[in-house]
């Protein structure tokens, strides 16, 4: 019999000054697994130590395909993910490919030969490039210091019925830096369990209900938790109410930071107004302002039109008023359907190759699930995510821009290192 194995991504979170709210009160403590292995996790490296952050670049090469192949699953995924919503929905790319790269290093044969295609990756590089370029940007991206926090952490949740592969457990701890622990899924503590982990390495910004059964053999938890510090804070002192203009023509009233920049860097594509917010570690977050008279749909219509938003337009330089409204709200997201139209098809099928995970028994990837929370606010960005992946068996200022968010509009989020972690369209700021 064909078991099932979970794999779960935690996905995306964004908020500068978000409560991180007990989500376990005492009373309600649950026992802790048993760890059988545990990562060493990066340095944390001083804002300031910029000797230490250079070394880590030098120690830690990344290829800049890479990051396009990451940005490219980005833009095709996010077109899929982000279309035809009526509300706010925010997705987190580099969770979902992170936790698909777990998956693949253990995969084999022509479910491999898929899931390296999906993730961009020459068939001819295989998995220990994969693996070697997502242990190296995993190290580049870990940051934890007085301004700021990025950190990923991973986790495999392992059956104690059944045996693994140790290669593959060895690689996930020295690779991904995952924790290893023993559980029993017929036993529903393990899922309070899970979701203990991941309320625990997103600093309690996400609280997921994590449901097992008995023919789970395995869960992959991946989790990324950020926050950040705007370059140049918004006076709380200019913020104001004011009108959002929904799609549907209706209108809701809600909080809108202003700042003006007498000389700032922006976009003008086809139909839309881009410009980004410097935060102090080295990140930004990108406002994305339809036409008016463009819907968001419009400019997320394909792969391409998303590759425009992120790398396209024409560079201009001037005075930029910002409207920018404050939001905070949740999404939950199904990524079977999207992974299989980008071409993820054997690995979902009975007959998948995972045997790379465990010769014992045939595995195959059953769902894939999606939780974030975004918010944003005077002070900056924090940001956390959670994917589930269920497997059965300057230049001189002479132009101007107003970038006055006051209808549906994109935003991103990308890392030092230029990786877009988070993706989202605002339709109604007052939605939580």
């Amino acid at each position: 019999m064909t078991k099932k194995i979970l794999i779960a991504i935690i996905a995306c979170l964004a908020c500068a000054t978000l409560a991180a709210g007990q989500v376990f009160s005492a009373g309600d403590k649950v026992p802790v697994p048993e760890q059988v292995g545990t990562p060493e996790y990066p340095a944390a490296i001083a804002y300031d130590d910029y000797e230490a952050k250079a070394d880590v670049q030098e120690n830690n090469p990344v290829d800049q395909s890479f990051i396009d192949s990451i940005n490219e699953f980005a833009a095709s995924s996010s077109s899929k993910v982000l279309r035809r919503q009526t509300e706010n929905y925010t997705y987190s790319p580099i969770s979902a490919y992170m936790a698909l790269s777990m998956a693949t290093a253990g995969s084999n044969g022509s479910t491999q030969r898929e899931l390296l295609e999906v993730l961009g990756i020459e068939n001819r590089k295989g998995v220990s490039y994969l693996t070697s370029q997502n242990a190296n940007l995993f190290r580049r991206m870990y940051l934890d210091n007085d301004m700021g926090k990025l950190k990923i952490a991973n986790s495999l949740w392992l059956s104690d019925d059944m045996t693994f592969n140790q290669n593959y457990l060895d690689t996930a701890t020295d690779s991904f830096y995952a924790s290893l622990f023993n559980v029993d899924f017929a036993d529903s503590k393990t899922g309070e369990l899970m979701g203990e982990w991941i309320a625990e390495n997103t600093n309690g910004t996400l609280a997921p209900k994590m449901e097992v059964d008995k023919d789970l053999c395995m869960s992959i938890i991946n989790t990324v938790y950020f926050k950040d510090q705007w370059v140049n804070k918004f006076d709380e002192a200019n913020t104001q109410e004011d009108t959002f203009y929904k799609a549907d023509g209706s209108t809701v009233q809600c909080d809108f930071m202003n700042q003006v920049f007498s000389s700032q860097g922006f976009v003008e594509g086809k139909n839309y107004t881009a410009t980004s917010l410097g935060l102090k570690n080295g990140g930004a977050m990108t406002f994305i302002l339809p036409d008016e008279g463009v819907d968001t749909d419009d400019l997320l219509l394909s792969a391409d039109k998303v590759s425009e938003l992120l790398n396209g337009g024409e560079q201009k330089s001037g005075m930029v008023t910002f409207k920018v409204p404050k939001f905070n709200f949740n999404t939950d997201i199904d990524l079977s359907k999207t992974l299989k139209d980008l071409g993820v098809k054997k690995a979902f099928q009975d007959s998948a190759d995972f045997s790379g995970i465990s010769a014992d028994q045939g595995l195959f990837i059953s769902e894939v699930k999606q939780q974030t929370h975004v918010a944003i606010d005077e002070n900056g960005v924090e940001a956390s995510a959670f994917t589930d992946i269920g497997m059965a068996g300057s230049s001189l200022p002479v132009d101007q821009a107003e970038i006055i968010l006051d209808r549906p509009f994109i935003f991103t989020i990308t890392d030092r290192n230029g990786v877009v972690m988070f993706m989202g369209v605002v339709n109604d700021p007052t939605q939580d």
